[in-house]
């Protein structure tokens, strides 16, 4: 019972916290970011925004800057950025072990198309994202 009642507090302290924060972290924003203006439930949202941004990175990362610098085998990097309440892409942070990735990877970010930003309690807020880079090397 103690334990269920601790639960309770944290849960609704939680959204109370979230309710007065201006950045929000992608996963409990009750609309995130989308592509294209698509009526769904958040977490339909929520993978196709995800999917969509994996897929356009993926696509555009040139994985041969690591092959050039003698990297070999599995490669990871891990970017974080704020989607803005207007949809663009802001305060990029990446974990890589080269700086070349790491131009690489703002460069790609910097392609993004618009998209619409996310908003949480029926506001426009700013969405923190992050996303995981895993590609491997021949």
């Amino acid at each position: 019972m103690k334990y269920s009642i601790l639960v309770l507090t944290l849960l609704l302290t939680m959204k109370g916290y979230c309710q007065e924060m201006e950045k929000v972290p992608f996963a409990v924003a009750d609309r995130p970011p989308i592509f294209l203006e698509i009526e769904e439930d958040k977490k339909t949202l929520q993978r196709a925004f995800s999917s969509k941004l994996s897929t356009f990175v993926y696509k555009n990362f040139n994985t041969a800057i690591a092959r050039d610098l003698g990297m070999t085998g599995r490669v990871r990097l891990s970017a974080r950025f704020v989607i803005t309440k207007d949809g663009s892409i802001d305060s990029v942070s990446v974990k890589t072990p080269h700086v070349e990735l790491e131009d690489e990877m703002h460069r790609v970010l910097s392609l993004l198309p618009s998209v619409v930003g996310g908003r949480h309690n029926g506001k426009a807020v700013e969405i923190i994202y992050a996303l995981p880079l895993v590609f491997q090397v021949h």
